[in-house]
């Protein structure tokens, strides 16, 4: 397994029924285009914490939902030929992911979040952050660019544009996010926690999900579709072969 793995899915709606929940501290909803998805700082993607309600909303408005449950499946051998896997149905007892990078970081806490940022808000930002009386929007102040290691070194995390080129993100000197779509919600979260689905071995991968969307408004198929961008580092100190990912899902169409 190399360090990093890129992995884009497009996701084509079929709307159907449900519940409406709002959205909670840990989540936030993409909410730009004719689907309104929830996503959750652990990686529950489609569901509120309490897992009592779907929450992938299509239309956005009319209370009907087509997905209940998404998440990421990941395994492979190490060098030894043993099996490590990392996956998770419904969480109810333990879980295999949870929020956070796989090195240990300062203020983990910080990391338990949905950061929700949008393509107006960042050319807001690249325009006028030298403005006098600038007041820097929350979403880039927030932004995880990079971390800092409790043996003090940085790390780069999420995708920003380093616009004073110190290495750091620094977004009152101009630095921002790097999005793709109108609008995106990010994630950072590793596979640390005890397995759930009964094997031993986790992987020691750190992921991060960018769930986006185009605002393109009415009658185009961008505005039925939402997208998901997913890199896996791989923060362990063994090699993987014969590597799988896939993702699973519990869909509520027809109910």
């Amino acid at each position: 397994m190399k360090k990093e793995y890129y992995v884009r899915s497009l996701i084509l709606v079929i709307a159907l029924a449900s519940m409406d929940v709002s959205a909670q501290v840990g989540n936030h909803f993409l909410d730009v285009t004719n689907v309104r998805p929830l996503v959750g700082a652990t990686g529950n993607f489609f569901t509120n914490l309490s897992g009592t309600n779907s929450c992938f909303e299509v239309p956005r408005g009319s209370g009907n939902h087509s997905l209940y449950r998404f998440n990421l499946w990941i395994g492979g051998q190490d060098a030894s030929g043993v099996l490590h896997l990392s996956g998770e149905t419904y969480r109810q007892n333990t879980v295999d992911f949870t929020f956070g990078p796989a090195i240990p970081v300062q203020n983990l806490s910080f990391y338990n979040q949905v950061w929700k940022v949008s393509k107006s808000e960042i050319d807001h930002h690249i325009q006028h952050y030298q403005d006098p009386g600038y007041a820097l929007a929350q979403a880039i102040e927030d932004w995880p660019g990079t971390g800092i290691t409790n043996g003090g070194s940085a790390v780069d995390l999420a995708p920003f544009a380093d616009v004073n080129l110190n290495g750091i993100y620094d977004p009152l000197n101009g630095d921002y996010p790097c999005i793709k779509g109108d609008q995106a919600l990010y994630i950072i979260m590793n596979d640390n926690p005890p397995d759930s689905i009964g094997l031993p071995n986790s992987l020691g991968v750190e992921v991060h999900h960018m769930l986006y969307g185009y605002e393109v408004g009415t009658h185009s198929y961008l505005d039925e579709a939402i997208f998901l961008h997913t890199r896996i580092v791989n923060r362990s100190s063994k090699t993987y072969s014969d590597l799988r990912i896939g993702t699973w899902m519990d869909f509520d169409i027809g109910q």
